[in-house]
C-alpha cells in the first residue's frame, strides 16, 4: 500500500525481504490504530526485477505492506501520479515507467511481480546472514521459530 502518511517503509512479511539486518538502533513503530510495535530489522525488498526498496523495516506485528510515498520520491528520484483507480511511477529523469498501481477500497497498491521460483534459505545460512544471533535472539526475530531447540 502506498501510503502519504507512512515516515518509513513497512513490511510484516519476512519472506518480501531480500536481506535483512539488525543493529543496535531499530525504532518502535506506531501503529495507525495507536498501538506500538518494534521493527526486528531493516533491509532491502524487490518489488520487481526493476524496482527494489531499501531501508524497508521489518515489523512482524504490521498486517500491510507500506510504502511511504515521501521516501519512494527521495531514494528513487521518481514522480508519482495518481488518477481515480491508478498510480504510475516514473524515474524524473529519463520519464521511464517504474512501477504502476491501483485503487481499491480508497487504497494505492503498488503491482509487485510473483516470483518464477521460491528460494528457502536452510536456518543455518539464515542465521549466518543475520550476523549469527544466539538462538534466542533468532527465536524473537522469527517468531515462528519457537519451537526450535538448535540450529540444523
Amino acid at each position: 500500500v502506498l501510503d502519504s502518511g507512512a515516515t518509513d517503509h513497512i513490511s510484516g512479511n519476512w519472506s518480501l525481504f531480500s536481506s535483512l539486518s539488525t543493529s543496535a538502533y531499530l525504532p518502535s513503530i506506531t501503529m495507525v490504530n495507536g498501538s506500538h510495535a518494534t521493527s526486528h530489522g531493516v533491509g532491502i525488498v524487490h518489488l520487481s526485477p526493476s524496482l527494489s526498496v531499501d531501508n524497508v523495516l521489518y515489523v512482524s506485528e504490521s498486517p500491510f505492506n507500506l510504502l511511504s510515498l515521501s521516501r519512494l520520491t527521495r531514494s528513487l528520484d521518481c514522480l508519482i501520479s495518481f488518477t481515480k483507480d491508478s498510480v504510475f511511477l516514473r524515474d524524473r529523469s529519463s520519464g521511464r515507467m517504474i512501477g504502476t498501481g491501483y485503487e481499491s477500497h480508497g487504497l494505492y497498491h503498488l503491482r509487485t511481480f510473483a516470483p518464477v521460483g521460491l528460494v528457502v534459505d536452510s536456518l543455518s545460512l539464515i542465521h549466518a546472514q543475520l550476523g549469527h544471533p544466539s538462538l534466542a535472539k533468532l527465536q524473537h526475530l522469527v517468531p515462528c521459530l519457537s519451537k526450535l531447540s538448535h540450529f540444523s
